[in-house]
């Protein structure tokens, strides 16, 4: 098996490898040998299991794989038969925790052999919400791969406005989805690669009279990058900005980010609906040395 994928892959092509679907013998001799010839590496995960679950139970039941549904089958029938059909609870959720480990194992792997992965993560991707990031995440994966990605803006636009499989309204009508989402909320989202470190107790600094807070800090678009989250305005100042920096760097931080959370709870701060922030390029090295300001930047 080794000596027919050295074989193979000597000829650097592209590979989607489904790690759930095949052997772990398949996976870490695949793993060896992309290693040893240079191969880069892209994981594509879902941080939901909610969504990728039902997703992929409802697909491989109607054998629906795309926005085309309606050639197989019509909205009312597939609604009649969801209405009719149980969601097989334990069996997914055992499936997803056999995924997670499969796609660790993979990862670590890589990071054993001195790889450092890109991880796209679906939900990421595909947010209309924040376009400006998800289009500096598609960048930054193009780039990774050798990609260029001033030429693919078609493609990133397809992903952003390019609409939906449009069956996810669907998936309520399982009888026992209401179970289901309860059931598979315990096991939390899905996070590749150990939990980012922490940052230090006085990483936030801001203006007195500030409402804000830090809410995120997970493993970004490469493995050895953070991305830092958060919320927050100056009454005093609502122009004021936010940074993201280290004594050596200051990072790129996406600002006037939707946020709908914290306009509920201070509807009469001003900005409050968009005062989000996210930097996604923070090295996991650097954590301890990090802040995070609000206020005004020359």
């Amino acid at each position: 098996m080794e000596s027919n994928l050295r074989e193979a892959l000597s000829g650097n092509i592209l590979i989607k490898h489904c790690v759930e679907l095949v052997p772990d013998a398949v996976n870490s001799a695949l793993t060896d040998v992309s290693c040893a010839n240079g191969y880069r590496h892209l994981f594509l995960i879902r941080r939901s299991p909610l969504d990728r679950l039902l997703s992929l139970h409802f697909a491989k039941s109607f054998n629906i794989w795309g926005p085309d549904h309606s050639k197989f089958a019509s909205e009312a029938e597939i609604s009649r038969r969801l209405a009719g059909s149980q969601i097989p609870v334990e069996s997914l959720l055992n499936q997803e925790r056999d995924d997670r480990e499969r796609l660790s194992t993979v990862y670590n792997s890589l990071l054993a052999h001195g790889i450092m992965p890109t991880i796209a993560v679906f939900e990421d991707l595909y947010n209309r919400t924040d376009c400006n990031v998800a289009r500096a995440l598609f960048a930054r994966v193009s780039a990774s791969l050798g990609l260029a990605a001033e030429e693919d803006q078609q493609v990133v636009d397809t992903i952003l406005f390019g609409g939906s499989q449009r069956t996810r309204d669907q998936y309520r009508d399982f009888r026992n989805h209401e179970d289901f989402e309860r059931e598979v909320s315990k096991l939390g989202p899905f996070q590749l690669g150990s939990s980012p470190g922490k940052l230090a107790r006085d990483a936030l600094q801001l203006p007195e009279g500030s409402v804000a807070s830090l809410f995120a800090l997970r493993r970004s678009w490469r493995s050895d990058l953070v991305r830092i989250e958060g919320v927050g305005v100056d009454p005093a100042d609502p122009d004021a900005d936010w940074r993201v920096s280290d004594s050596n760097s200051s990072y790129e931080t996406f600002t006037g980010l939707r946020s709908e959370n914290f306009q509920a709870n201070n509807s009469a701060l001003p900005n409050a609906a968009n005062a989000r922030f996210a930097a996604i390029d923070v090295p996991e090295a650097s954590l301890g040395e990090v802040s995070v300001r609000l206020g005004r930047f020359e």
